[in-house]
């Protein structure tokens, strides 16, 4: 016996895509293809910051309406549904990422009008450089084990020969990309120079927090029992 099926009601229908709606996530999925009107570039590891060159981004926001006047309300929209801004500041995206965000400014005269804006933040990683040079290599050891611990993070590389060292000397070099920002040891797993502390975005001076300061070389004796260490140096990001 076959099954006379009846049409789906306009009121059932409607309630189903209100439904889907409602349970939609309602975040930008890493970037959107609509412009952002406030972006900004962090470390891996920092949170989203809610000022841009030192103003609060709920000022900036009332910026956007022709009058100012009245009370400004400015949410995040995330998975869990809108909510306040202090919950966005503590996001930490692991790679670039679009925060939808909405403001809601209600006049002396009670009317309420709303803006609607794409935040982009941007995240950059930092990169530790090893160049290892001297005695190993000399006498033909073709390889050094090196460590680095930090941030929870404990990594091993192997520095190899350079085939085109700047130097003119034989170098050894190795590389730890991808790393949130903090102080790490760098541990010469064979002996040598030992251990050396490297800064990757950290100021020295009041430990502040800078993008710029994302890659460091360190500079190691290859072989066992040598002297102390050459130093360390940064490579500044190239402005735009």
């Amino acid at each position: 016996m076959s099954v006379k099926r009846r049409p789906m009601s306009k009121l059932f229908l409607a309630l189903a895509i209100l439904l889907a709606c409602l349970v939609t996530p309602h975040t930008l999925a890493q970037t959107s293809a609509q412009p952002p009107l406030w972006e900004e570039t962090i470390f891996l590891g920092e949170s989203v910051p809610l000022r841009r060159e030192g103003q609060p981004l709920d000022e900036l926001a009332r910026q956007l309406f022709s009058s100012g006047e009245g009370e400004l309300a400015l949410s995040w929209t995330s998975p869990r549904g809108s909510l306040p801004l202090e919950e966005l500041g503590r996001e930490k995206p692991a790679e670039d990422q679009d925060y939808l965000l909405k403001a809601a400014l209600r006049g002396p005269d009670g009317a309420v009008r709303h803006k609607e804006l794409i935040y982009r933040v941007r995240v950059v990683t930092g990169t530790v450089t090893i160049r290892a040079q001297g005695a190993a290599q000399m006498q033909g050891e073709q390889t050094v084990l090196f460590c680095l611990r930090g941030q929870g993070l404990t990594i091993y590389r192997q520095a190899l020969p350079d085939p085109d060292p700047q130097s003119g000397q034989p170098v050894l070099t190795a590389q730890f990309t991808g790393l949130p920002y903090g102080i790490y040891t760098v541990s010469h797993m064979g002996g040598g120079d030992g251990e050396q502390l490297c800064r990757l975005g950290v100021c020295q001076e009041d430990d502040t927090v800078d993008t710029d300061r994302r890659s460091a070389v360190l500079f190691f004796a290859a072989g066992p029992g040598s002297a102390c260490t050459v130093g360390e140096s940064f490579r500044l990001r190239v402005s735009q």
